[in-house]
């Protein structure tokens, strides 16, 4: 194995098509940041601008192109997905790099997985520049970056053992997702498309589910003096509460109760620099008195005498509550925010009580399948079987 700048072996490295996507278009299909969120192209994930063939052929992806995320955060910095063309014709669409390799030099598959490897990883930090939202790096840098290469029948005959490892991982993953999906499909059933409401429930505003005061968090500071866990903004934009997005930093004041995570407070995210994740709302899944969260996240305590949490974090992930968030969300300095007020008026369909309990325990049993496959998955083992494959161990 020779290590090889990623640079050399691309026929190019780009960024994709830069063109507003909007609910109700049709068209082809765009990538967006969250269409490679799981580490395969996700074709509900989709964006669309009612784009067509004619014009758009240069942006179209080819058999294994890989798309890698080269704006996010921190975490999902680098994280990649290749494409088949059984997926169907696919525009490139901004925010996503798309690497290109030289067939003649590189397996598309082996460098997929070589761009997978602790090894590749450790290096993103080095290239990385960070912001108060989002971090990202520059094609140049990311060119630089280096992997081992073997021959390309080597290159081959790794990728096919890795193949079968990874395949048992994926149908745990396909699994996974046909939970979350089976859940989306029980709320449109039991509740209709909140966006049309046909069932007639009542409408309220999200003032109305209020109980008590809503407050931001706490901005940490270089210079404070009082230590503490905080929250970072991956803990909610990621698709569920993750804990482990926590960091400890200081702060110019002593802590106080009321900003630390109850698991009654509906959390949402006040400021982020990708559209699709200001607003974003989750529930802790336990008390964490030990851990605050930041200034970035509002958090609301909710009446549940008038509306279930369960139906709530899912209500609020339909197109109808986004299409209100992204509407009224402000830009600054590259940031969209929504403040109090605008979560205030955020309007909200509202059946009854008894109705959203029935659903709230197809939810839990649901998200409970969820977790136990979740567990399931052999990230482990093909990851030790990955980083074997680049030390020239297989």
């Amino acid at each position: 194995m020779k290590d090889t700048a990623l640079g050399e072996i691309a026929e190019f490295i780009r960024n994709g098509k830069s063109v507003k996507q909007t609910d109700g278009s049709g068209g082809l299909p765009i990538t967006r940041i969250e269409t490679i969120s799981n580490g395969f192209i996700n074709t509900q994930k989709f964006g669309f601008a009612n784009l067509e063939l004619q014009g758009n052929e240069d942006w179209l992806l080819n058999e294994g192109d890989i798309l890698v995320s080269h704006i996010n955060s921190t975490k999902h910095l680098g994280k990649c997905a290749i494409y088949q063309e059984h997926s169907g014709k696919i525009i490139h669409g901004m925010n996503l790099l798309n690497f290109r390799c030289k067939k003649d030099r590189a397996y598309p598959q082996y460098i997929f997985y070589a761009l997978n490897s602790q090894r590749l990883k450790r290096q993103i930090p080095k290239i990385t520049k960070n912001s108060v939202n989002q971090s990202s790096f520059t094609v140049t840098n990311f060119k630089q970056l280096v992997i081992p290469l073997s021959p390309l029948e080597e290159q081959k005959r790794i990728a096919a053992i890795l193949d079968k490892a990874d395949a048992v991982r994926q149908k745990r993953k396909e699994a996974i997702a046909l939970t979350e999906e089976l859940l989306r499909s029980t709320f449109l059933d039991m509740f209709g498309d909140p966006v049309t409401n046909p069932k007639g429930w009542e409408k309220v505003t999200f003032s109305q589910i209020v109980k008590g005061k809503m407050r931001n968090g706490l901005s940490p500071s270089s210079k404070g003096t009082y230590e503490g866990q905080v929250l970072t903004l991956s803990a909610i934009t990621q698709g569920s509460f993750d804990i482990s997005e926590r960091k400890i930093a200081n702060f110019d004041i002593l802590p106080p109760k009321d900003k630390m995570l109850y698991k009654s407070d509906f959390l949402v995210c006040r400021g982020n620099g990708n559209i699709n994740l200001v607003g974003c709302g989750r529930f802790p899944d336990d008390e964490y008195l030990n851990t605050m969260f930041p200034d970035t996240i509002i958090g609301v305590p909710i009446d549940y005498k008038i509306i279930d949490k369960n139906f709530l974090e899912t209500l609020w992930n339909t197109p109808f509550i986004r299409r209100q968030i992204e509407k009224k969300a402000r830009t600054t300095n590259g940031t969209y925010k929504i403040n109090q007020t605008i979560l205030s008026g955020i309007q909200l369909v509202l059946p009854p009580l008894k109705l959203q309990a029935q659903f709230s325990s197809v939810y839990q049993a649901l998200k409970a399948m969820n977790r136990k496959l979740r567990l399931s998955l052999s990230n482990d083992l093909f990851d030790s079987l990955l980083q074997k494959a680049f030390r020239g161990e297989l």
